[in-house]
């Protein structure tokens, strides 16, 4: 199956002078083999445990797993001969929880990648399970006062726009307003050569989105370059909200940039390979590295 390895970076706002990495070995260091799985409450309500951990090595890598101490999940007959069926709850097995969410992380430093698994998260909530987490475990408050971002650098985007462009969208989305943006003020078109008045307000009323690709000839030079040159004047001239997809995986709005990579792993919608996941994770930020977009 496809999954989405996430970049991002984390950034302190406290007087704590260690790394992420740093915290997290700290916090599961002393845990042996053998000992009960770490488990941590978060503030909604569930718990997490760490149901991996290799913290011996660099990037270190975490597999962490939400659950809603004791919950029940919706079970239905779909074999029983009946007029209907009820859905009801059916309660874990004792020892056991259902899974909300698993939350698959791999940290060098201050970078890290994470893919998700079964249920989708934001930003926000995996901050906070980070951070619950190393407050938990760690003995300085201090190493759990860090947000996640994907820092935006110039020159890592503009870099990225060498390699190619997937696609830029303008944030233009009437026709009426494709129109006008593709032609120009004043000059001749056939929109307003020769449609009345009535038909150009019409226009108004009409959605749609305008995004420029490069199709089947992206790997023209030619192509490829006007591409970037493209991407290159939106960024240093659209005043709009504008969204740049490079072919390395970077998504650059004007407000903010995110970077993922997709690749494939044995699994289905309910399980994941862990280990294939983990050995994904620590290739992405290999890859990530390579192009110059971690710290040193």
């Amino acid at each position: 199956m496809i999954k989405t390895a996430h970049f991002r970076r984390a950034i302190w706002f406290s007087d704590f002078k260690g790394t992420l990495q740093g915290a997290l070995h700290s916090c599961l260091k002393d845990v042996a083999d053998g000992d009960p799985l770490p488990v941590f409450s978060l503030p909604d309500g569930d718990s997490c445990v760490i149901a991996r951990r290799d913290i011996s090595r660099t990037p270190v890598f975490l597999h962490l797993v939400k659950f809603e101490k004791g919950a029940s999940a919706a079970v239905i007959q779909a074999a029983a001969t009946a007029p209907f069926a009820e859905a009801e709850p059916a309660n874990p097995p004792d020892g056991r929880e259902f899974i909300h969410t698993q939350l698959f992380v791999a940290v060098r430093g201050n970078d890290l990648v994470w893919t998700l698994h079964n249920a989708a998260m934001r930003e926000g909530p995996i901050t906070s399970l980070l951070t619950n987490l190393v407050n938990e475990f760690h003995d300085d408050e201090e190493a759990s006062q860090f947000e996640l971002q994907a820092v935006l650098d110039s020159s890592i985007f503009r870099a990225a726009f060498e390699s190619g462009i997937a696609e830029i969208d303008l944030g233009v989305g009437s026709f009426k307003q494709t129109l006008e943006s593709l032609i120009g003020e004043g000059q001749p078109s056939f929109f307003n050569k020769s449609r009345s008045t009535e038909e150009i307000e019409a226009a108004s009323n009409i959605s749609g989105r305008f995004i420029l690709k490069p199709g089947k000839s992206c790997k023209k030079p030619m192509v490829k370059e006007l591409m970037k040159s493209m991407a290159d004047s939106t960024v240093d001239t659209h005043s709009d909200g504008f969204t740049i997809l490079t072919k390395n995986g970077i998504r650059l709005t004007k407000d903010k940039m995110t970077i993922k990579r997709e690749y494939e792993v044995e699994g289905n919608r309910q399980m994941v390979d862990a280990i294939g996941v983990k050995s994904k994770l620590l290739e992405t930020l290999t890859n990530l590295d390579s192009d110059g977009i971690l710290e040193s």
